[in-house]
């Protein structure tokens, strides 16, 4: 693999000499500290010229540019990302100049990562990873106590089953993905994410797990699902796995009672019983809008079949959304009111951000007079989000929510 040349990281310094997120002393700090590099503030001359700034922190970043897990992006990566992403200024030659040095980059990594697993002792084995599915974590906020959680859990105390509940929107997915980006790469030996967002068949699912953990030596996927899940038992007690199941609630029957499953879908119920009833290595970890009610069943303070209730996002860490998208006026009780309303969903506080600063000028202060105290404002995609989760609930919990 080709290294980066002096002429591409000439060019790259050119990019950013024009980004309107680095000129002044004020903005250098809150951009870094944006994208979680505040350690560079004490190394890099924030108050320097344009230039000296920028090549005393692209020699940082280079220099620290090895990233500690497979899949955990290297601050290099992590902050090229946040300028692609959220400088828009930048023209489209200029972002893909820039998408190109992030994947040179992380393909030297990469081979580092390698040569680092080659060299360790063989008891050491190699992480194999699937995680295509897997959504980028690049702009990630707060969740520590969760992230916490998981190693916790999944690492000290060894739990077999973990579900990650919450609303719509919420950040599971993006919880779970994180999670991953943090492990240290020598905890699994296989990772794989799979999305059952198009409810995808038991049968198709397993039979492509059996395939990864046998490493292709096991393909025949015409046996029926307890044989199918008696091999793939086998297999997670064989090796250390960390399976992820997102967009469990797809698979479960939506407007009926919680945790029923849909028609041609129950064996997925046998699959999580396997996971939390029986001896193994691995870990299941799930994310769903409804907990299954095999979970329940199984679940206990202590036990190793667990359930992390996901919240919304508190004030300063909803704010941060915000900032990606411009400047923002209103005051710490406005913003309160704003982060309070919407229950500092994510995805909620996302779909707000554009049209307050396109329609009211980022101004908070009266989209929360004119939105929530006087409903003069609608949002149909948040309204969208809303009733795609009401209709989830049974007749019984519709009335409940009417009453």
């Amino acid at each position: 693999m080709q290294a980066i040349e002096p002429h591409e990281i000439a060019r790259l310094q050119k990019i950013l000499r024009r980004s309107y997120l680095l000129q002044t002393f004020d903005d250098r700090r809150n951009f870094l500290t944006l994208c979680g590099l505040e350690r560079l503030d004490s190394v890099v001359k924030l108050d320097a010229s344009i230039d000296k700034f920028l090549i005393g922190l692209l020699a940082k970043l280079f220099e620290s540019s090895t990233p500690f897990s497979l899949r955990q992006k290297s601050e290099l990566s992590v902050f090229l990302n946040f300028i692609s992403q959220v400088d828009s200024s930048l023209i489209e030659s200029d972002q893909e100049f820039i998408q190109f040095i992030i994947e040179k980059h992380e393909s030297q990594t990469s081979v580092y990562v390698e040569e680092h697993n080659s060299s360790t002792t063989t008891e050491t084995a190699t992480c194999f990873l699937d995680i295509q599915e897997a959504p980028d974590t690049t702009v990630f906020f707060g969740r520590n106590e969760e992230l916490e959680t998981l190693e916790e859990w999944i690492i000290r105390d060894k739990v077999k089953l973990v579900s990650l509940l919450g609303m719509g929107g919420i950040g599971k997915t993006s919880i779970a993905a994180k999670y991953i980006d943090t492990i240290k790469y020598d905890e699994y030996q296989y990772i794989v994410w799979k999305s059952l967002k198009e409810a995808t068949p038991i049968q198709e699912v397993v039979s492509d797990l059996i395939k990864i953990l046998s490493n292709q030596t096991e393909t025949d996927s015409s046996e029926d699902d307890s044989k199918l899940l008696k091999r793939l038992v086998h297999h997670i007690n064989a090796s250390r796995c960390l399976i992820v199941f997102d967009n469990f609630e797809s698979v479960l029957k939506s407007g009926f009672r919680t945790g029923a499953y849909s028609e041609k879908y129950e064996s997925y119920g046998r699959l999580l019983s396997c996971f939390g009833e029986y001896s193994h290595k691995s870990c299941l970890l799930i994310t769903s809008r409804e907990k299954p009610k095999e979970i329940s069943l199984m679940e206990s303070l202590h036990g190793l079949t667990r359930t992390v209730n996901v919240y919304g996002l508190n004030q300063a860490n909803a704010r941060k959304i915000f900032d990606l998208k411009g400047i923002f006026s209103g005051s710490d009780s406005e913003w309160a009111t704003l982060v309070t309303h919407y229950a500092g969903n994510p995805l909620a506080l996302k779909m707000l951000a554009n049209p307050i600063k396109d329609l009211l000028g980022g101004n908070v202060s009266e989209f929360v007079e004119q939105s929530i105290g006087q409903g003069l404002l609608e949002f149909h995609d948040i309204q969208d989000l809303v009733a795609r989760q009401f209709e989830r609930l049974s007749d019984a919990e519709k009335q409940l929510m009417y009453w």
